[in-house]
C-alpha cells in the first residue's frame, strides 16, 4: 500500500495508491461488464490494474483531461472503476443509471456534452427502437457487452482493449471529479458534480469513523447491493479500502434468487441494501433466513425504510445485539441522518 493512500481523495488515484494491501478482496456476484473474463475475484492489485488499463482504453477512444465521458450501462461496481479510470487521467465521468428512458437520457447527455458516450448494448438497441439518437454529431460511441457490432457507428469496448497505460493526471482536489444524477421523482434527472474534497474527503469521514457496532471490522464481509451509479457507491469504495474488511462482497442484480448463491458463498457480516431491495428480499428472509445468520449490521442508505423491514432482517440474524442502521440523504448534499436501531 502507497504510504501516502490514507491522503487520496480523487477516485482516479483511489486503487493504485492501495495496489499492495492484501485486503479486502472482492468477490462479484457476476463478472463485471468490462472484463467478463476476469472472473469473480479480484484483489486490490486487480482492480488497481483494471483501472489503470482501461484509462488506457479510455484514452484511445480519444478522451482528454477536461473531457466530459457519458457512462450508462447494467448496474454493476464497474462502474466505478469506469469513473476512476476517467478521472485518472482528468476526464470527468458522469454515472447515469440504465433505467433513464431514452428521452430522457437524450436530454441529460445534451445537457452533458460528453465527447465520448459509453453504453450498454441494451441502451443503444432500447434508444434505437424508440427512434432517439442519444447524442448529436462528433459524439462517439463506445458499446459494452452484446454480440455483434451493434448500432451503426459504435465500437466495442473491448475493441479498445490493450492500448498503453498512461500516466495519471487527475484534476486538482477542488475541480469536479464525478456526476452523478437525483432520482428524477421531479421530471428528467439533474445532474450533480461532485469534486475530490467533497466526495473523497468530507462524505467519506463519516464512513470511516469509528461507530460502535457499525464499523468495519479485519474480518468482515461486507456486502454491498446498491445502485452503483450513485456517488454513495464511490464513497463504499473508499471505505472498503480505507477500513478494509476481509471481504467486500458486490451484488449486481437484487432479484432473490440471484442474490442467493453468492450470499451463500460469502455470508455477510455487514449488508447494505437500498430500502426497496431490502422489502423485496423479505421473503427471503423468511425462506432462507441462514442467509442472513452472521449479520451484525444491517446498512440501508437512500431513503426511509419501513419498520416490517428492519424487524423482519433483525430476527433472521442469529448475532447477539445485532444492528440496523439507518442513513439518508441527497445525492447534492450526502448523508442527511443516521440512525441506530
Amino acid at each position: 500500500m502507497g504510504k501516502h493512500a490514507r491522503r487520496v481523495r480523487n477516485l482516479g488515484l483511489l486503487f493504485e495508491a492501495y495496489a499492495g494491501a492484501q485486503r479486502p478482496v472482492f468477490h462479484l456476484s457476476r463478472p463485471f461488464d468490462i472484463a467478463p473474463g476476469a472472473g469473480t475475484r479480484h484483489t486490490v492489485d486487480d482492480l488497481a490494474l483494471l483501472v489503470a488499463q482501461t484509462s488506457g482504453a479510455l484514452r484511445a477512444a480519444g478522451l482528454r483531461s477536461g473531457d466530459r465521458l457519458g457512462i450508462v450501462k447494467a448496474n454493476h461496481f464497474d462502474v466505478v472503476l469506469l469513473a476512476a479510470a476517467a478521472a485518472r487521467i482528468g476526464v470527468l465521468p458522469a454515472l447515469i443509471s440504465d433505467t433513464v428512458p431514452p428521452e430522457s437520457l437524450r436530454i441529460m447527455l445534451g445537457r452533458l456534452e460528453p465527447t465520448v458516450l459509453l453504453a450498454g448494448a441494451d441502451v443503444l438497441a432500447r434508444a434505437q427502437s424508440a427512434g432517439i439518437a442519444l447524442t448529436g454529431p462528433g459524439v462517439r460511441t463506445v458499446r459494452i457487452g452484446g454480440d455483434g457490432e451493434g448500432p451503426a457507428g459504435t465500437v466495442g469496448f473491448d475493441e479498445l482493449g490493450g492500448a498503453a497505460v498512461p500516466p495519471a493526471a487527475p484534476h486538482a482536489d477542488d475541480k469536479p471529479m464525478i456526476c452523478t444524477h437525483t432520482s428524477g421523482t421531479t421530471g428528467v434527472p439533474k445532474l450533480v458534480v461532485h469534486s475530490a474534497n467533497t466526495l473523497g474527503g468530507v462524505l467519506t469521514r463519516l464512513e470511516t469513523m469509528r461507530i460502535p457496532f457499525l464499523s468495519t471490522r479485519p474480518d468482515d464481509t461486507i456486502t454491498a447491493c446498491i445502485a452503483f451509479v450513485h456517488g454513495r457507491s464511490a464513497v463504499w469504495a473508499f471505505a472498503q479500502l480505507g477500513l478494509p474488511p476481509a471481504k467486500a462482497v458486490v451484488l449486481a442484480d437484487s432479484r432473490p434468487d440471484a442474490v442467493i448463491p453468492t450470499l451463500a458463498e460469502h455470508p455477510p457480516t455487514t449488508l447494505e441494501a437500498c430500502p426497496n431491495i431490502f422489502q423485496r428480499w423479505e421473503e427471503l428472509a423468511d425462506r432462507r433466513p441462514e442467509l442472513f445468520a452472521r449479520v451484525r449490521a444491517f446498512i440501508n442508505t437512500f431513503d426511509l425504510i419501513h419498520p416490517r423491514s428492519v424487524r423482519k432482517f433483525l430476527g433472521a440474524s442469529q448475532r447477539r445485539g445485532a444492528v440496523w442502521g439507518q442513513s439518508w440523504g441527497q445525492t447534492e448534499a450526502g448523508p442527511v441522518t443516521l440512525a441506530v436501531y
